[in-house]
């Protein structure tokens, strides 16, 4: 967990909320850019900043649909 305000306000960066739901950051763009995932940036250029209660929104959930990692799914590991 970080401290700072991101901490105290649970907000998370794009990166944080892809690991999060387990996607790319991408589809988090995605959403964004859509309306259906809540962002601001601080000034442009700067990182999203997201909360982390509306990454629980049936608007978020239904738009990530396929995007969502099957819990049954393994990982294959190239080392």
């Amino acid at each position: 967990s970080q401290g700072g305000a991101r901490g105290t306000r649970r907000t998370l960066a794009l990166q944080e909320v892809a690991e999060k739901l387990g996607v790319a950051p991408s589809p988090g763009r995605k959403l964004i850019r859509s309306g259906a995932l809540a962002a601001r940036q601080a000034c442009k250029g700067a990182p999203w900043l997201i909360r982390e209660q509306d990454l629980d929104s049936p608007q978020v959930r239904e738009q990530l649909g396929g995007w969502l990692a099957d819990p049954r799914q393994t990982t294959l590991d190239f080392d």
